[in-house]
Parts: C-alpha cells; sequence; structure tokens
C-alpha cells in the first residue's frame, strides 16, 4: 500500500550534513571502494560509475532528504530516469580494480529502496550528532533503543538501554544504522533521566577483524556491528575531511596546490566555524545562567571551560603565500587554527561561517599589514565575502614555526585601515 503519509521536512542539521555531502561524487565499482569516514562527505553508490547515473540519484536522494517524500515518491520519479539511462537490471560491467568483466545487478526496486534507507538514515543520524553536541549541556546523555523489526541482532538487543554520555566512545561505533536494515535509535536525556532509568554501560561484546580487499585496510569492529557502519557519520564528516585535504595538498607540486586550496579547506573551516559558534553561544547562555543563580563571575567561568571546554583541535583553513612566510618564519605555507580559536569573540559583531569558508580567497587578496617592532605577526584586513563587510584576520607563528589563525573578527568601522596606519599603529606589506 503506497504511503500517503504528508511530507516531513528535515530539521536544519540533517539538511546541512546533505547539503555539504552532497556537493562531491564518489565513484566506485564496489560499495568497498568509498569506504567507512569517507561516507561522511561524499556521495556514492556502487557501480554508478557515470556522472549522469549518480548526479539522478544524488538529486532524488537529495529531494527525499529535503522535502521528506517517502519511498514510493522516490521510486516513481527515480526509476524511469535510471532506466532511460540504461542503468536497470543486469549488465556486463568491468570491474577496475581486477580488469574483469562479469555480469552485476544495477537498478532494480530493491537496490533503489536499499539507497533511500541508506542514505536518508545516514543523514538523520548526522543531524542528530550535530544537535547533540550544541545541546550536550542540557541532555548530556545517549539511550540506545531497539527499533520496530519483527527480530533483532543479538548484540543489538544487548545494547539496548545502554545510556552513556554524548561523547563516550562507545557512539564512535555504536551510532545507528549500525548494520544493513538497522531500525536501532538514539534518544537524548537529562542527566536527572539517566540517573532514573539507571546508567548501563555498554555490553563486552565479541570483537572481530574485518580486511576490505579493495583497501587493504583491516578493521577491529563489535559483533553485531557491519562492516560499512562502523562510523558515526557526524563525527567522522570534519575529521575525514581535515585529513584527507592534508593527504591532497601534501600530494600536489605548489602551482596544483594552490589552485586547489579553497576547494579543499573551505569545507572543513566552514564546518568547524559552525560547531565554533554554537559553542560559543552555549559558553554564553551557561554563564548567564550560573551568574543569574549568584555565581560570581570567575567562578561561572571556570564550570563553563569545565563543562563546556573549548577544543584545541588543530584544522587546515588557508595557504599563507610564499613571502609572508619567511616574514613570520613559518615552517609550512598552511595556516592552521582551532575550534577555541574560532569561538572566542573578538569584536562587537558575529562571525559568518561563510566568511571562514571563504579564508582561502580572503587571505589571497586581503592587503597585509604588520605591527611596528613586531613582526610576529600578519594582519590581513579587507573585504570578506559574502557580507563585503572589512574583517581582519591575524596569523603568527607558533613556537614549532606553525602558521596559526590566531584571531578572526569583523571590523567595527569600515575605515579602521586609514586609521590604523594614520596613527602609526600598522605598517603595510607587499606581498
Amino acid at each position: 500500500m503506497p504511503d500517503r503519509r504528508p511530507p516531513v521536512p528535515p530539521p536544519p542539521d540533517v539538511e546541512a550534513y546533505w547539503q555539504a555531502r552532497s556537493q562531491r561524487l564518489a565513484y566506485g565499482y564496489s560499495w568497498r571502494d568509498v569506504w567507512g569516514e569517507e561516507h561522511a562527505h561524499a556521495f556514492t553508490v556502487a557501480k554508478a560509475m557515470t556522472a549522469d547515473v549518480l548526479g539522478d540519484i544524488r538529486d532524488e536522494v537529495g529531494r527525499a532528504i529535503k522535502e521528506g517524500t517517502t519511498f514510493e515518491t522516490f521510486r516513481r520519479e527515480l526509476e524511469p530516469r535510471l532506466q532511460a539511462r540504461g542503468w536497470w537490471g543486469e549488465k556486463r560491467m568491468t570491474d577496475p580494480a581486477t580488469g574483469r568483466e562479469r555480469i552485476v545487478k544495477l537498478g532494480s526496486p530493491r537496490r533503489l529502496k536499499t539507497i533511500y534507507w541508506a542514505n536518508t538514515r545516514t543523514a538523520r543520524a548526522a543531524g542528530l550528532w550535530a544537535r547533540a553536541q550544541r545541546t550536550k549541556k542540557l541532555l548530556p546523555y545517549f539511550v540506545y533503543g531497539l527499533g520496530p523489526s519483527q527480530k533483532h541482532r543479538e548484540p543489538h538487543v544487548r545494547m539496548a538501554g545502554v545510556i552513556a554520555a554524548i561523547d563516550d566512545p562507545v557512539w564512535n561505533t555504536w551510532f545507528p544504522p549500525s548494520a544493513w536494515g538497522c531500525k536501532c535509535w538514539l534518544r537524548q536525556v537529562t542527566k536527572a533521566a539517566a540517573e532514573r532509568l539507571g546508567v548501563k554501560d555498554p555490553p563486552e561484546l565479541p570483537m572481530r577483524e574485518f580486511t576490505n580487499d579493495r583497501t587493504g585496510e583491516t578493521i577491529r569492529i563489535p559483533e553485531g556491528v557491519d562492516p560499512g557502519w562502523h562510523t558515526n557519520p557526524g563525527r567522522a564528516r570534519t575529521t575525514t575531511l581535515t585529513r584527507e585535504a592534508l593527504t591532497k595538498l601534501d600530494r600536489l607540486a605548489r602551482p596544483q596546490r594552490s589552485e586547489h586550496v579553497a576547494e579543499v579547506l573551505g569545507e572543513i573551516a566552514g564546518a568547524k566555524a559552525q560547531t565554533a559558534l554554537a559553542l560559543r553561544e552555549a559558553r554564553k547562555l551557561r554563564r548567564a545562567e550560573l551568574m543569574s543563580e549568584g555565581v560570581s563571575k570567575p567562578d561561572a567561568l571556570r564550570q563553563v571551560d569545565e563543562a563546556l571546554p573549548l577544543p584545541d583541535d588543530p584544522f587546515p583553513v588557508a595557504e599563507l603565500p610564499e613571502r609572508m612566510k619567511a616574514v613570520i618564519g613559518a615552517s609550512d605555507d598552511l595556516v592552521f587554527t582551532t575550534t577555541a580559536s574560532l569561538a572566542k569573540r573578538h569584536g562587537r559583531r558575529a562571525l559568518e561561517p561563510e566568511v571562514v569558508r571563504r579564508l582561502p580567497e580572503f587571505i589571497a587578496t586581503a592587503r597585509v599589514f604588520t605591527e611596528p617592532g613586531d613582526p610576529s605577526a600578519l594582519i590581513f584586513a579587507g573585504p570578506a565575502e559574502p557580507t563585503g563587510d572589512l574583517h581582519v584576520v591575524v596569523i603568527k607563528a607558533s613556537v614549532s614555526r606553525t602558521a596559526r589563525l590566531t584571531t578572526i573578527y569583523p571590523a567595527d568601522k569600515s575605515d579602521l585601515i586609514a586609521r590604523r596606519l594614520a596613527d602609526g599603529r600598522w605598517l603595510e606589506l607587499k606581498k
């Protein structure tokens, strides 16, 4: 019977995850070619090896996520398009890894259902993680629950009722869906609710090894978790982006590297900025709550730091021009910052995540200054997209000679550069 429920739009975190992930298409003959955490920032369907086929599937999955459409609608829209492109039924296809040709199964109603289920559930899981990171000071625990399936995997039954802190390592692996067809779920609860329910530690489950014969990687996962479903899509996203960005840039020669910096680093910076700003607002709210209860400002700040620490998690956000690298004595041309640096408030106006995402462009085009007698800091100032407002970025070299972005803020007044030059506080450098 067709599902006639009205479409339910997704929460903003779900749509944001999909919007970022869908920008990149990853082609793979086998589901093991695009592996593990890479799924968190690339859209892939096994054996969809052309841009038109993979693009069609991506577009319909996106519509299902954004508009909350049912599987029946998804199938009705996508099936004739895939049939028209010849991606349906059984076909002969050559495995690019082995060079062997064999008959493979492409599109089918069952395959479409798997694609729909896997992508919509994963997007909602990533959205849940993002929301939990913002709200964990009020709802600091996850409870693991069984889904409505008639039959349950025995390890999933043993996980049912587990209550652990949101940042507990157990959720790195056991973040539903944890296997093909898994309908288990997580629910956030308060500390009081967790105590009332009784905090239940994860069970000791047997571990098994799985070797991906396409990549050569061997992983250890608990019984009950299927390979390919052994990662947390929300947590994996920025971790994977950072690692892959560094790997990709290391492989490129300088001219090629400069061309790809904005593309490779921009997405990392934008995602981290979202996290940093949400964390800053949460810290601000918690400090106000504590002080309203009579807690002194120093004690409130200390408690906020303990409950909502600012992560010191270096990640690359831009490339430093070669001459500027020499000015501050940096050993490499990649500029790093941390969530802690982005979360600090500099100036009176809020920082736009999109400005952070476009930092590579800003560093390449902004004017550069130093302060008299202090050549250790580079001050980049100029209009920042997409707002066009004047922004200031300060970059220094650390003790290890790493270029670090220490300050970024929108200027309160548009004539800041002219005033700083006039009063002698800034000296302009030529790039």
